[in-house]
């Protein structure tokens, strides 16, 4: 008798053990295969955590060097080309007066100073990346962030919007001043126009009091593009310039490698 019909003729005669056999190895299977779904699901979540949270640093010109390292358009990009980096914003921030905007009023406006239309230009290579709205302190409402290819482009407050009747597409002015820069004497009334291409909202607007300038109101913050951020800066300093002064930060896509692209990064700073 040949191994099949062995086979065959013991599983008829053991009908219960064989179903009861069938039973358990079924239940072990199934087990077996929900776990290794459950492995998978947790690795796939623990991963889309990691990178939802986020990470990022940042660099910036240190003040106390003998010879401090320029954040440059240059050392941006080569710092950008590092694996492992997914973005980033460069930035500056400069002040200038907005003489058809009617500002959210503060320390000035009572005082009747000049200085109750200046504002707060924060030039951004990319205006999602950079922290207001990374850590949800700002949300953009209408229209799009600014972009790196964009040239003479704002994203302001839904309060500014509505207090000076503005809507997307629209166009505001941004002059530079002696209550700017005193010492400028020859670029005084330089005017930027810019196009307003996207609009939030500040979730927790702080409490304004008699001692806030207008240009430290949320509200009356104005997000322009890299491009128009040297415009300005070179203007101001008399000379063509590509720095950030702010600096710029740069966005793991996964956060646990942050350290690695940190130590590849400070090799960058050194060449």
């Amino acid at each position: 008798m040949n191994t099949w019909k062995r086979a065959v003729l013991y599983i008829s005669r053991k009908r219960k053990k064989t179903a009861l056999l069938f039973v358990i190895l079924t239940i072990l299977s199934s087990i077996a295969l929900i776990g290794i779904s459950v492995k998978k699901g947790s690795d796939a979540a623990e991963e889309n955590l990691r990178k939802s949270l986020g990470g990022y640093f940042k660099v910036e010109m240190d003040m106390e060097s003998s010879s401090p390292q320029i954040v440059d358009e240059k050392l941006v990009k080569r710092i950008a080309d590092v694996p492992g980096i997914s973005g980033y914003n460069a930035m500056d921030i400069y002040y200038l007066i907005t003489p058809e905007l009617a500002l959210t009023p503060a320390r000035f406006t009572g005082e009747g100073d000049p200085k109750a239309q200046l504002a707060r230009f924060l030039s951004n290579t990319d205006s999602s990346l950079n922290e207001y709205f990374v850590m949800d302190m700002f949300t953009l409402t209408e229209g799009r962030h600014i972009r790196p290819d964009d040239q003479n482009k704002a994203v302001i407050s839904d309060a500014l919007a509505r207090d000076n009747g503005l809507k997307l597409g629209d166009q505001i002015t941004g002059t530079i001043t002696k209550d700017v820069t005193p010492e400028a004497d020859q670029i005084t009334n330089t005017e930027f126009i810019y196009e307003i291409v996207g609009i939030f909202h500040v979730e927790d607007a702080e409490e304004v009091n008699s001692l806030t300038p207008e240009c430290d109101v949320t509200n009356n913050f104005i997000f322009t593009d890299a491009y128009n951020g040297h415009q300005v800066v070179s203007a101001m300093l008399g000379k063509e310039t590509d720095r950030y002064r702010y600096g710029a930060a740069f966005f793991a896509d996964d956060p646990r490698d942050l350290s690695e692209i940190v130590e590849q990064t400070q090799t960058i700073k050194d060449d």
